[in-house]
């Protein structure tokens, strides 16, 4: 068992908090896994260059035209097997695992504050803080449509998504389809990152 103590400063090194917890090894096993597949994403050509996310709006021809810089079918691949570990429920280092760990481990009332705010941006994205697009039932802004996406088309080859994604894309045209979907993907990069940054402290401070 480790225990790691933490302080959280002002900018003025004025201490916020003191946070203490107590990890097993199995838990220390998972932030090490955990980091260990972030600068793994973190490499990956896409996320080097910059992951585009929507920069504007606009309404153009009678419709919604959503801009974001363009990328390669080769380059979404590489980061999506890059990011598989940290974005699916189900794997032992992803997110939402860590995320919980943290908040176990914890206890605190200002962290478990912090984790929903990355739980909410990896969720929803950034966007959706300030302003929603539907199509029909379905919010654009939103953890569903992504995973419609991945379960459909990337990920999974689940018959139901798949068509529930055509539509959407038909809807949408293939352009705005993919600059959401990349955008989605940066905030969900971001969110792991801001994650990261917490397990890193934590890491760093056992050594």
């Amino acid at each position: 068992m480790r225990t790691i103590s933490l302080e959280e400063r002002s900018n003025d090194g004025v201490i916020l908090d003191t946070l203490s917890g107590d990890f097993s090894e199995s838990d220390w096993k998972i932030l090490i896994k955990f980091v260990s597949h972030l600068d793994r994403a973190m490499e990956c050509s896409l996320v080097r260059r910059g992951v585009p996310r929507i920069s504007g709006m606009k309404w153009e021809a009678g419709e919604m035209k959503f801009n974001a810089a363009s990328y390669s079918n080769a380059e979404l691949h590489e980061l999506l097997h890059v990011l598989r570990p940290l974005i699916l429920h189900k794997e032992s280092a992803s997110f939402g695992a860590v995320r919980a760990l943290l908040g176990r481990c914890f206890k605190n009332k200002r962290l478990s504050a912090r984790l929903k705010e990355l739980q909410h941006i990896f969720d929803h994205g950034q966007l959706a803080a300030y302003m929603q697009v539907s199509i029909g039932e379905q919010p654009l802004f939103d953890s569903s449509l992504l995973r419609t996406w991945l379960n459909g088309t990337q990920y999974h080859t689940e018959e139901e998504k798949a068509a529930a994604w055509r539509e959407i894309e038909a809807d949408l045209t293939t352009e705005n389809a993919r600059a959401i979907i990349i955008n989605q993907l940066n905030d969900r990069l971001a969110a792991l990152v801001l994650l990261g940054q917490i397990v890193r402290t934590i890491t760093i401070e056992s050594v």
